[in-house]
């Protein structure tokens, strides 16, 4: 049975990290944090991550997205890189 509490809605993607955390971010901030990743792509996991990313944004049915270890911190670097800009 689905778990309609993971269902989404067009504008939001939600991820999974390694250590359990569950975020849920819109499609604005995704194309963000996907474009941070990119210019950080000496980092372990950005470029994974960032497929992953561009998979979520493109899906007409999007799932959760499970983020390894590696990938989980390449996300977080990703996102405090964007909070520190602004």
């Amino acid at each position: 049975m689905w778990n309609t509490a993971t269902v989404l809605d067009a504008r939001t993607r939600l991820f999974r990290l390694a250590d359990g955390e569950s975020l849920r971010l819109d499609c604005t901030e995704l194309h963000a944090v996907y474009e941070q990743l990119w210019t950080n792509t000496e980092q372990s996991g950005a470029v994974s991550t960032a497929a992953l990313l561009l998979h979520a944004l493109q899906a007409s049915n999007p799932l959760p997205v499970e983020l390894d270890g590696r990938q989980s911190f390449a996300f977080r670097l990703a996102r405090s890189r964007l909070r520190r800009a602004s």
